[in-house]
């Protein structure tokens, strides 16, 4: 049977009773070994018995002077995970019988080193939730993980940035208003707190939370000419969630006029070409979005004169 104490004890010692009536005291056998580290911190021990004592019901665990709790003898073996202060080298542990409490056996125990214990994040998943805004969704974010050596987490998207500090005992968790990249596949890094080297990473499809692009209010105005086949035209117009920060001009039969930075509006184009018809024709889309389109026609102007 199992049972788990927030204490250390170590190595297999076998001494006599102390401050003992050595009537009652019938402990003698009781053992103590390692069972493995378990993070750099804690270890698994064993506390046995060889023999049966009818007189003994319980025994008591202490750490110094520290109680760490008692056991049903008949419990015995136990495994226990052991916690202790690995700046130290040893630290003195007690057995005694509940019901007689002068019949103890001490154990000044030798720490190990469990320092060179791994730590690792392992099965990391991630679910992407409802979307929550333009580009922002709800983000579920799991995984397993062994010898942390604190309690705390990091997440991060593309190029390290941190979007926050969560508790390993809150997960799973949601990541509220996750900020899309753009990309069709979004990033994310979990670390274990000031834990550089133990990390996980992983890509997944991001769902589109992009809000519709729009182009409105779109004006041309013609200026002068500029000779007897161009003139120049003056654009601005007005526009919403347009994912990035560029737009392009188009005239008839997709003649490319620029690209042009949406803060620079209104925009003068010299030099704009006229078709042979009576009406010019001029398209504004945004930068790598060719749904997100204006057209309008202007009238040809006379540049024979």
């Amino acid at each position: 049977m199992k049972r788990y104490l927030s204490a250390l004890v170590l190595l297999t010692l076998l001494i006599g009773c102390s401050k003992v009536d050595q009537t009652n005291c019938l402990i003698e056998n009781i053992e103590l070994h390692i069972a493995e580290c378990l993070t750099d911190s804690t270890i698994l021990i064993n506390i046995s018995s060889n023999n049966e004592v009818a007189d003994i019901n319980s025994l008591s665990v202490f750490n110094g002077d520290v109680p760490l709790g008692a056991f049903d003898f008949n419990e015995l073996p136990l495994e226990i995970e052991a916690v202790s202060d690995f700046d130290k080298d040893s630290s003195s542990f007690s057995v005694c019988v509940t019901e007689h409490p002068n019949c103890c056996k001490d154990f000044m125990l030798a720490l190990p080193n469990c320092s060179n214990l791994s730590c690792t994040i392992t099965e990391l998943s991630v679910d992407p939730g409802e979307c929550t805004g333009n580009n922002m969704y709800n983000l579920f974010l799991n995984f397993s993980y062994e010898n942390t050596g604190n309690d705390f987490f990091n997440v991060f998207g593309r190029e390290d940035k941190l979007i926050g500090t969560y508790k390993l005992a809150d997960l799973p968790i949601n990541i509220e208003n996750f900020e899309a990249s753009g990309n069709d596949y979004d990033f994310i890094k979990v670390c274990i707190n000031d834990r550089p080297d133990c990390c996980k990473v992983a890509e997944f499809l991001a769902p589109n939370c992009a809000a519709e692009c729009t182009i409105t209010e779109l004006s041309v105005d013609r200026g002068e000419c500029i000779n007897d086949s161009t003139y120049s035209i003056t654009i601005n117009f007005t526009y919403s969630n347009p994912g990035n920060d560029f737009f392009e001009v188009f005239g008839r039969d997709n003649k490319y006029y620029g690209y042009f930075n949406l803060s620079e509006l209104p925009v003068t184009i010299n030099e704009f070409r006229k078709s042979d018809n009576e009406f010019d024709l001029v398209k504004v889309c945004i930068n790598d979005n060719e749904n997100c389109c204006k057209l309008k026609e202007i009238e040809s102007p006379n540049c024979n004169d």
